[in-house]
């Protein structure tokens, strides 16, 4: 498993550093562009973008630049140029130099969680190759709610997808989204095992598995006298008698009693 998550961060990190500013990132409030003129360096400057949407540009004036591309914004200002009659054929280039407007949050079992600027185009995996990578206790299940469009839905992702290579669900996310990586289950044996105490809930695993992983049974111990101690719904904890091929619960406690002879 721990081979597998390193090879998800090591992925991950990959992608964000392939992933360029995308050319489609909306312009909003509060960013910062980097305007450059060619040839005119008097017209070339950093400008705000007003919480209205729109920029001071020099000799032109204000501009409307909310939801607007880069490449758009260019346009805007070349054809405004030359409409002034200021130039003929203007070379100009816009990038956003601050990223204010968009933004996700990233929450739970991640190194670096807060808030995030939407950078142009980013994806599940990019976002927490952002976050610093998930923490050594993050589950398996990660949760993207989309808050796009005035409606919000809650999106799967199952961690063991990316791990064998399936990334059909690598979805992109958006400004306002939120990304929860709850930390994982676990569950808890002791008694007479050689390595008790807290570990990862596997899935699907069983009783046999969770005495593997506390290290095997001391000469002491038994497997024929198992017990499982679980929280119902109402919040009681039961004692259930295990076998090796039960399946075990998160936040399971297992006692592996002594042997009488």
């Amino acid at each position: 498993m721990m081979v597998l998550r390193t090879l998800f961060l090591f992925l991950a990190l990959v992608l964000t550093a392939t992933t360029a500013l995308a050319a489609d990132y909306q312009v909003g409030a509060n960013d910062t562009l980097d305007v450059v003129v060619y040839d005119n360096p008097d017209l070339s400057s950093s400008v705000n973008v007003s919480a209205n949407g729109t920029i001071n540009f020099p000799l032109v004036g204000e501009i409307n630049v909310a939801g607007k591309t880069t490449r758009q914004i260019e346009g805007l200002i070349k054809t405004r140029l030359i409409a002034g009659k200021l130039l003929r054929d203007p070379q100009v280039r816009v990038t956003v130099a601050n990223f204010k407007s968009q933004s996700i949050a990233v929450l739970g079992a991640v190194n670096k969680p807060g808030k995030f600027a939407m950078e142009g185009a980013r994806t599940v995996l990019d976002v927490i190759a952002e976050a610093g990578g998930l923490t050594g206790d993050a589950g398996d299940k990660i949760l993207l709610v989309k808050r796009g469009g005035g409606r919000e839905k809650t999106l799967t992702v199952d961690m063991h997808n990316f791990n064998i290579g399936d990334f059909s669900k690598n979805y992109e996310v958006g400004s306002g989204d939120v990304l929860i990586i709850p930390k994982n289950d676990s569950f808890y044996i002791y008694g007479e095992v050689r390595s008790p105490g807290l570990y990862r809930l596997e899935k699907n695993m069983t009783v046999m598995q969770a005495l593997s992983v506390g290290g095997g049974l001391t000469d002491r111990g038994t497997q024929k006298k198992l017990v499982i101690s679980r929280r119902n719904k109402s919040g009681k904890v039961l004692e259930l008698k295990a076998g090796l091929t039960d399946s075990i619960r998160p936040d399971d406690v297992i006692y592996v009693k002594e042997s009488i002879f």
